[in-house]
């Protein structure tokens, strides 16, 4: 198994991550375990996969992250998608195991996300990334405030926002549609 560079396991009935069995395959770049049961990340459950860049974990029922999931994972993962999921918050500090790749995307579209507290991306470590893609379309998100993150396409559409601020920030675009948003909002430097 040291070879395989692309594991789609979709539609299994996956409902857990074990992590010993998925450290068997050391030279995966890409991983599909999409469309499955699985209902949390445990604790490093990414350990070991030196060559993983791509993890996608979208339409199953996940609703805990551990802390720790992303810590000690390649240093070139940059794209994770846990859309269609059943998230109701990102950790602080979650995204600082996610790899040394400077370009990172994040899907989280399809969730339940209420809160997401302007540490979740301040920590030195995910400061540092150019975000790609930062997908939060379709949550149920309220407030969204950051300072100094660098996104090219930040999706916010469909959520409940009633007020965003966004400050020393890049963007290439943002889509806010389909909110709730008050006239006051701060778009930082789009």
């Amino acid at each position: 198994f040291n070879h395989i560079k692309f594991i789609k396991a979709v539609n299994v009935g996956l409902t857990e991550i074990n992590r010993e069995d998925v450290q068997s395959f050391k030279s995966v770049e890409i991983l599909d375990l999409s469309e499955n049961k699985i209902t949390a990340i445990g604790n490093m459950n990414f350990i070991n996969l030196p060559s993983l860049a791509s993890l996608h974990l979208m339409e199953n029922l996940i609703e805990n992250i551990h802390m720790n999931a992303f810590d000690e994972c390649s240093k070139n993962l940059s794209f994770i998608d846990l859309s269609f999921n059943k998230l109701k918050s990102i950790q602080t500090n979650l995204l600082d195991g996610i790899g040394k790749s400077e370009i990172v995307s994040l899907i989280l579209n399809h969730n339940e996300i209420e809160v997401i507290t302007p540490s979740t991306f301040k920590s030195s470590k995910v400061s540092d990334k150019k975000f790609e893609t930062l997908d939060m379309s379709h949550n149920k998100l309220r407030n969204f405030t950051y300072t100094c993150i660098k996104i090219k396409s930040l999706k916010l559409n469909d959520n409940n926002l009633e007020e965003y601020n966004v400050e020393n920030c890049t963007l290439g675009s943002l889509n806010l549609t389909n909110n709730l948003l008050r006239s006051n909002f701060n778009a930082g430097s789009l």
